[in-house]
């Protein structure tokens, strides 16, 4: 994933509305690659509000890494 690139990896939006933590920092999450995904505003307050399924975000950062979910979800430390 490059910093620079302005798109939301989960919708494909130009524009650019934060990294998201898969697993949230308060709950432990660190700031590693495979737990962050780049979001536009309208996906990432979706996120927030429930719109979408977290194991979604963790399918598009395994193929995004070539891993698979669940070597991502074991790296983050999430169950799927």
């Amino acid at each position: 994933m490059r910093e620079e690139t302005p798109y939301c990896e989960r919708c494909g939006a130009p524009g650019y509305g934060g990294m998201h933590h898969i697993k949230y920092r308060s709950q432990g999450g660190d700031d590693i690659r495979e737990n962050l995904i780049r979001l536009c505003m309208w996906c990432h307050d979706g996120v927030h509000q429930a719109r979408y399924d977290w194991r979604e975000l963790v399918a598009i950062v395994a193929k995004r890494e070539g891993k698979t979910a669940q070597e991502i979800a074991d790296i983050i430390g999430v169950v799927l």
